[in-house]
């Protein structure tokens, strides 16, 4: 027994999501996505929590994080490489706006930001033109062949 404990302590894997407000996505789907990434990254130890908050939470972060004093979809807060730990906040109600703004699913955006926040806690950076443009193909190709049904290994 005390080796399984030990086993298990030096290989986590855990994904835990944290919400008040209703999800159109259910919460298994986003540990799913979120497995099928870490693996197609050769992540094999995790600690993750994802924080869906509505927009007065999400200024509340962006104030701590940034000291910005609006709204942004998704803040990325990393907290250990190995095993990778970190925290990934989703403001739902401005993701609902960028889906109006360009035309896309809300479920599907939702995942590209969470998409976009587990980038960043695997070390992607978007800070140039071209970092953001690189950054944001392989968010849509991840999850354009993830909504294709195909597993992302096969990317």
């Amino acid at each position: 027994m005390a080796n399984r404990e030990k086993t298990a302590y030096l290989s986590p894997r855990r994904i835990k999501i944290v919400s008040r407000i209703d999800l159109p996505i259910d919460r298994h789907e986003i540990r799913k996505l979120v497995k099928e990434v870490l693996s197609l990254m050769g992540i094999l130890r995790w600690n993750l929590i994802f924080y869906f908050l509505d927009d007065k939470g999400i200024i509340e972060a962006n104030k701590v994080v940034f000291s910005h004093n609006y709204p942004t979809d998704v803040i990325s807060v990393p907290i250990e490489q190995d095993p990778l730990e970190g925290e990934v906040l989703l403001g739902i109600d401005e993701i609902k706006r960028n889906s109006e703004e360009y035309s896309t699913d809300f479920v599907w955006e939702i995942k590209f930001c969470l998409l976009h926040g587990l980038l960043h806690l695997l070390g992607w950076q978007d800070d140039t033109d071209e970092e953001r443009k690189k950054m944001l193909e392989f968010q849509t190709k991840i999850l354009n062949h993830y909504e294709s049904g195909l597993p992302l290994k096969q990317l």
